[in-house]
């Protein structure tokens, strides 16, 4: 409906991504993991969802992988105890230092958000 009303009615589109790992390490640590993203894109007079900062459509996907392998690494990290605990990993935003919520962050009208 969108087109039809030349922007005056917005659409927000959530593409949804899932990740699942199987992980063995060499000393024979098991490790399952399941994670979930997604993607919101807002076309016309739509408004993202609330908390959400803007990121281009080609950066979007590569943002999604990034926090869903680091999501794995941290799982991991606290599942192994001692194992790697010098790097510290830190989820984050686009444009901030801030740790990230397990929210995804959508743009403004026209591109894709992570």
């Amino acid at each position: 409906m969108t087109g039809l009303t030349f922007g005056a009615v917005g659409n927000l589109v959530t593409d949804g991504y899932t990740m699942t790992v199987d992980y063995t390490s060499e000393g024979g640590l098991r490790f399952n993991g399941s994670y979930q993203h997604a993607i919101y894109t807002t076309v016309g007079n739509a408004s993202p969802p609330k908390g959400i900062s803007p990121v281009t459509m080609a950066e979007a996907p590569g943002f999604v992988a990034e926090d869903m392998v680091l999501h794995f690494l941290r799982e991991l990290q606290d599942q192994d105890g001692s194992a790697n605990k010098a790097a510290n990993l830190t989820l984050r935003t686009p444009n901030s230092g801030t740790p990230a919520a397990d929210a995804p962050v959508a743009p403004p009208s026209g591109t894709a958000g992570r």
